[in-house]
């Protein structure tokens, strides 16, 4: 028993000075008017649509670049961006992009941050959206 008592206040001290053992990271976020304020500068970040081809043709933030959330692994294997870069991720309401910055947290993304409102908020705030190509079925 009283090894059991010691082994629980040793699991307590471990919760309480690591702040959970399932809590879970929340990503930083990037306020709307603050990514565009940034998006012409020199200190630009990289702004990663996970939308579908689909939804980023009908439009997007400027200079987004497209990835779908389920190819963002694929996408640092191959492109191997610097993880000192600042990456903004969204999609049209945050679930997709919360699993994207899962994947770019796993693979040492440590500047990667959640676009507060997604597509749907920086839309409805009338921010403006660049249009692209339909891609071919």
């Amino acid at each position: 028993m009283r090894r059991w008592l010691g082994f629980l206040g040793l699991l307590l001290m471990a919760v309480a000075i690591g702040g959970g053992v399932c809590a879970a990271e929340t990503p930083a976020t990037m306020a709307p008017e603050d990514l565009l304020a940034r998006l012409k500068s020199p200190d630009a970040p990289l702004v990663l649509d996970v939308r579908t081809p689909e939804e980023y043709a009908e439009g997007h933030v400027p200079g987004a670049i497209n990835v779908p959330h389920r190819d963002v692994e694929a996408w640092l294997v191959r492109t191997s961006p610097a993880a000192t870069r600042e990456i903004v991720v969204y999609c049209r309401s945050g679930t997709r992009a919360a699993i994207a910055l899962d994947t770019l947290s796993r693979h040492g993304q440590r500047r990667a941050v959640h676009l507060s409102g997604d597509y749907t908020g920086w839309v409805a705030a009338g921010r403006p959206v660049e249009m692209s190509e339909k891609p071919k079925p």
